[in-house]
């Protein structure tokens, strides 16, 4: 009896594994192919761009201008205009007035600039919906009250 128990037990536990390998039918790919394609610096998955900044390349004062730089490409490409314009320095002088409409796929840090205490820079190439190509695009930071803000956008 106990023997039929044991191989009752072993037949529906290979039954569950063939019934689960058989209906996924998807590849899993294994955990260091995985982790390998997550360190690439802004890598093409499934042939569609990754249009934020890998924000572990950097630190202190240039790890928050990227973080604020793909907060403003997340706010962006969902059309969140109130929640962009946040981003935007106070600043009676800056010249942006309005979030641009246009969706980024891809975009890639060319430079940054030199951060002082109270600005900073960051050059990027900047691929939008309507592009074929990038284009080089300027972002300046300004530092107000202890926070980071987008000043401008060339």
């Amino acid at each position: 009896m106990k023997m039929n128990c044991y191989k009752m037990v072993n037949l529906l536990a290979l039954c569950i594994f063939l019934l689960t390998a058989c209906s996924n039918g998807q590849n899993v790919s294994s955990p260091s192919r995985s982790s390998n394609q997550n360190n690439e610096h802004n890598e093409v998955n499934n042939n569609v761009q990754n249009p934020y900044i890998v924000e572990n390349d950097y630190a202190g004062e240039q790890l928050e201008l990227v973080k604020l730089l793909n907060l403003s490409t997340k706010y962006r490409n969902e059309a969140n205009s109130d929640e962009f314009m946040k981003l935007i320095s106070s600043e009676p002088d800056t010249p942006i007035k309005q979030m641009n409409t246009k969706k980024v796929v891809d975009m890639k840090i060319s430079n940054i600039g030199e951060i002082t205490g109270s600005q900073g820079s960051i050059v990027t190439m900047t691929t939008t919906e309507d592009d074929s190509e990038g284009n080089l695009v300027i972002y300046v930071f300004h530092k107000i009250n202890g926070e980071w803000r987008i000043y401008d956008i060339d």
